[in-house]
């Protein structure tokens, strides 16, 4: 988040959002429906904890979910990814969903390109804890496409004969 708002932490408010976290008990076997599973099928344990993690994201509110799912269907298309099966909902703010997809194409690219005028405007739509909200997804996401690109087999792996 320091980096994405491109702050000192002594400059920057504090908003306090509850992390995802694992917490205790047993992990729901993985769902072979989401399409980043497959990549993960050699560890069931892994997928099963990454759809967890993905649960425990779902459940924070401060940002539309349809807002969410169409900028992680981005970050999948910039990066190779796999890309969300069937349409995508709605999402009930147009001017929301274009101002947090310009944030993930930025994201993508260089995190540190994000202006305050990009941030102004998803705050001052949803607030610090949207804007925290957005930003663990895409932080997550990203990641999970940029290693989904280079495992052995993706499309995007250069062969190394």
């Amino acid at each position: 988040m320091l980096i994405a708002l491109g702050l000192e932490p002594d400059q920057m408010d504090t908003t306090v959002l509850p992390t995802p976290s694992a917490g205790g008990g047993e992990v729901d076997a993985p769902d072979p429906a989401d399409s980043l599973v497959g990549m993960l099928a050699a560890r069931p344990d892994l997928a099963g904890r990454w759809q967890h993690m993905v649960r425990a994201l779902d459940a924070l509110d401060g940002l539309d979910p349809a807002v969410v799912q169409h900028c992680r269907d981005r970050l999948a298309t910039l990066l190779g990814g796999a890309r969300t099966a069937g349409d995508l909902p709605p999402a009930a703010d147009e001017a929301l969903l274009r101002a947090a997809i310009g944030m993930a194409e930025l994201f993508v690219i260089d995190v540190r390109a994000i202006d305050a005028e990009c941030l102004r405007a998803v705050t001052d739509q949803v607030g610090q804890r949207g804007l925290v909200q957005l930003v663990m997804n895409l932080a997550v996401f990203d990641g999970i496409h940029r290693f989904v690109a280079c495992a052995p087999g993706s499309p995007l792996t250069v062969p190394t004969h």
